[in-house]
């Protein structure tokens, strides 16, 4: 008896019994409601619901629409998951895409920074080539030095021009050469430091770039207390011309 009462209740625990269930009641609920819940006696309940029902109601509507379920939920599920997983696809191909570019990137400025090195150590061969053909050719030592010297001395001429070409104004530049402008293109440099606004060690850094490139240049080292004076040279009177500031 145990076995039986197992096996019927396996039966209704079973998802296909319940949407058969389900089925009957949603193409029977007008009867089913009446027959609980009216007030009537119940000969009538009955009576009501044997004439509102019918085999097709009861049995094989809901059976039909059983057997519909258990063709098309498989493949509703399947839909359900493709399209659940279509964004976490693409997330994923996004991601594999960026990191194809990163490392594109990566490979790219690698082999620029190859091919600087390459022309570096080529500078640095062709210069020691150079400095071993005027070892060779100029056998005197005075000579030599001497044309080493002009040869270094034009070096570093070269090499101060690419970093001047390399510099450019920005607003704290200009700033102070305003401020310089307003005191009659001399100032001195506590005087500077104090009217730039900025901290003593962003203002002293912005004062050593002008004085490197050319646009200030140390007028009186003797001013009083320890100061001494900046003044504007003729590059930046003409900076300050040329971009307004100078009404």
């Amino acid at each position: 008896m145990k076995d039986i009462f197992d096996a019927i209740d396996s039966r209704i625990k079973s998802p296909v019994f319940g949407y058969f269930l389900l089925s009957m009641i949603a193409f029977n609920w007008k009867p089913i409601f009446f027959l609980i819940f009216d007030d009537g006696s119940v000969v009538d309940r009955i009576t009501y619901f044997d004439e509102h029902t019918n085999f097709l109601t009861l049995f094989l509507y809901p059976i039909g629409s059983t057997f519909l379920y258990i063709l098309c939920y498989p493949w509703i599920q399947y839909a359900s998951i493709w399209i659940s997983s279509k964004p976490t696809h693409l997330k994923i191909t996004q991601n594999l895409k960026a990191e194809h570019n990163k490392i594109l990137e990566q490979k790219r400025l690698e082999d620029s920074r190859n091919e600087l090195n390459k022309s570096l150590e080529q500078g640095i061969i062709d210069q020691a080539k150079r400095d071993q053909k005027l070892t060779e050719e100029f056998k005197d030592d005075e000579s030599r030095e001497k044309v080493q010297s002009e040869i270094n001395s034009m070096r570093a001429k070269t090499a101060l021009k690419a970093k001047v070409s390399d510099f450019s104004l920005n607003d704290g530049h200009m700033k102070i050469l305003l401020i310089m402008s307003e005191k009659n293109g001399i100032s001195s440099a506590k005087e500077l430091v104090n009217s730039s606004g900025f901290k003593y060690i962003k203002s002293q850094h912005l004062i050593n770039q002008l004085l490197e490139n050319d646009y200030l240049s140390i007028y009186n080292t003797n001013y009083g207390g320890g100061d001494f004076q900046y003044k504007l040279t003729d590059k930046a009177m003409k900076e300050i011309v040329e971009s307004g500031l100078a009404d």
